[in-house]
C-alpha cells in the first residue's frame, strides 16, 4: 500500500507516525517538497529533481547575501539587512530554535516578497519561487544536484513542466503529474491511503479502477450541517475508494446521524497512535514552558499550591518580573534553557499548566500530551487546543477552581486516571491493535 498526502504537515506527520508504531509497512508519497521531508518519504518533484542526499541543513547565519548586509536572527524566525533596510525574512524549519533554514523571503523595496529561495535538509537551494508585486506566488522552478532546471509549475495556468532526457513533457496540474509519477514508479497497482477530499481524492479517480483496489480515506476535518460533496460522490458512486476512517471521534458520531443506513457500513472510527514516552507516576511537579512573563494568575497557582513544585523555563532571558519568582522555594527558573534541558524536566513533571501568554514554544502541549502530564489551562491562554480535555479549561477567575483539581487529582490515584484517560479519548489516542484490526483484516 502507498501514502498518498498532499503536503507535509502535522496531520500528515501523525498519520505517518501512526503507521510506524503499528508496524504497518507502508511507502509515503506526498506530492509537494517542502525539502524536509522525513527519511524514506519521496515526492515527485524529489524524484524527478535527483538532489544528492548529503549535508546539513543551513543555519540561518549561512545564507549568502551582499557583503555588509546584515543577519539578525532570533528563536522565531530570522532577518537580512542593508543597514536600516530590510532586504529578506529567513523563515526556519521546526523545531524553530534550532534556527535551520526552509526559505528565504526576498523583498523589494515596499517591503513585498518577490521571491523566495527553498532550501532543503541537506542544505542545498533546491527550488526557487518568483512572487507579483502583491506578494502571490507565480511560478517555482527546481533544481536537480547541478542547479539545472528540471521542473517548472506556473501556479496560474497550474500548468508543470518536466525537463527530462532533452525533452520536455507537461502537465496539466499537479494531480496529472503525480499520476504520471505514480504510474512510473509502478505504485498505481497498490492500495492508496490517502488524507484529503482535495488533490489526493482527484489523483486516486484518475487511477485504474479494475475492482481490485481498496483505498482507504483517513478524514479529520469538521463536518458541517451537510456532507461534503466530494464525500458523496465517494459514497454513491463505484471508486477505488472502499473505506473512510474519519479520524475524530465527534465527527463520526455526527456522520452517523446523517448517513442513509446503507451507507453507514463503509465508515470507521480510528484516531491517531500518539507515542506516549511514560506513564505519569504522580510526581507533584508542575511544567511551564514560556518565553513570555504574562503567565495567568502564576502567583496565585504558586502560592496556593503548596507542596507543588513549579518548574518555569524560557529560551530566552527572563524579565525581572518573572526573574522575582525566585522567592518562591517551589519555584525553578530556568531562562535560556537548551533542549536537553527541557526533557529532563519534562521527564519528572506529571502536570502541564499551559496557561502562558505569547507564542507557545518548543511544541510543549503536545509534548506534555505525550508524557503524559495532566494539562490544564486558562480558555484566554490556550496554544492547542487538540490536547487539552474541556473540563480542564477554565477562566480566569476560576483558577481556584484549578488548583482544587490539580491539589484532588494528586491525592486519588482514581481521579487523576479518569482524567487522564478523558484527556486521551479527547485527543482522539488510539491503540495499535485496533489499528492492525480495523486496516489489516
Amino acid at each position: 500500500m502507498i501514502n498518498l498526502f498532499e503536503n507535509c504537515e502535522q496531520r500528515d506527520l501523525d498519520l505517518l507516525m501512526s503507521f510506524k508504531i503499528a508496524k504497518m509497512e507502508t511507502k509515503t508519497v506526498i506530492m509537494n517538497d517542502n525539502g524536509f521531508l522525513p527519511e524514506n518519504v519521496e515526492s515527485p518533484f524529489s524524484y524527478y529533481a535527483h538532489r544528492k542526499k548529503v549535508g546539513t541543513p543551513r543555519y540561518f547565519n549561512q545564507i549568502e547575501h551582499p557583503h555588509l548586509w546584515e543577519i539578525k536572527g532570533n528563536n522565531s524566525s530570522g532577518e537580512l539587512f542593508d543597514v536600516d533596510k530590510k532586504r529578506a525574512n529567513i523563515i526556519y524549519t521546526n523545531p524553530k530554535q534550532l534556527r535551520l533554514v526552509e526559505r528565504v523571503e526576498w523583498l523589494d523595496n515596499n517591503g513585498q516578497v518577490r521571491s523566495i529561495d527553498h532550501y532543503d535538509k541537506y542544505g542545498n537551494l533546491f527550488s526557487e519561487s518568483i512572487c507579483d508585486e502583491n506578494g502571490n506566488r507565480l511560478s517555482r522552478t527546481y533544481f536537480d544536484d547541478k542547479g539545472r532546471e528540471v521542473i517548472f509549475r506556473d501556479y496560474s495556468s497550474e500548468l508543470i513542466t518536466l525537463k527530462m532526457d532533452d525533452k520536455e513533457y507537461t502537465f496539466n496540474n499537479l494531480v496529472d503529474f503525480t499520476v504520471h509519477y505514480l504510474k512510473e514508479r509502478g505504485y498505481d497497482k497498490e492500495d492508496i491511503y490517502y488524507n484529503s477530499l482535495s488533490v489526493p481524492l482527484f489523483v486516486t479517480l484518475q487511477l485504474p479502477n479494475n475492482g481490485q483496489a481498496n483505498d482507504v480515506l483517513f478524514w479529520d476535518e469538521e463536518l458541517g450541517d451537510t456532507l461534503p460533496g466530494n464525500l458523496e460522490y465517494l459514497i454513491n458512486n463505484n471508486t477505488r475508494t472502499k473505506k473512510i476512517i474519519v479520524q475524530k471521534r465527534d465527527t463520526f458520531e455526527k456522520l452517523q446521524t446523517m448517513l442513509p443506513d446503507d451507507k453507514k457500513s463503509m465508515f470507521e472510527y480510528l484516531g491517531i497512535i500518539y507515542p506516549h514516552t511514560r506513564r505519569n507516576e504522580e510526581k507533584k511537579n508542575i511544567l511551564i514552558l514560556t518565553n513570555s512573563d504574562q503567565i495567568e494568575h502564576l502567583k496565585e497557582l504558586v502560592e496556593n499550591l503548596e507542596g507543588f513544585h513549579f518548574y518555569i523555563a524560557a529560551l530566552t532571558e527572563m524579565s525581572s518580573k518573572l526573574m522575582a519568582f525566585e522567592r518562591y522555594s517551589n519555584v525553578s527558573l530556568y531562562p535560556n534553557v537548551v533542549t536537553k534541558i527541557t526533557r529532563k524536566l519534562a521527564a519528572k513533571c506529571d502536570i502541564y499548566l499551559d496557561i502562558n501568554y505569547g507564542d507557545e514554544i518548543l511544541d510543549a502541549v503536545r509534548g506534555a500530551f505525550t508524557e503524559n502530564m495532566l494539562i490544564l489551562g486558562f480558555d484566554r491562554t490556550l496554544h492547542n487546543l487538540n490536547f487539552i480535555s474541556p473540563e480542564n479549561i477554565y477562566a480566569p477567575n476560576d483558577y481556584m477552581q484549578m488548583t482544587a483539581k490539580i491539589r484532588k487529582a494528586f491525592s486519588d490515584e482514581s481521579y487523576l486516571g479518569t482524567l487522564l484517560y478523558h484527556q486521551r479519548v479527547f485527543a482522539n489516542d488510539e491503540t495499535v491493535p485496533n489499528y492492525r484490526k480495523k486496516l489489516l483484516n
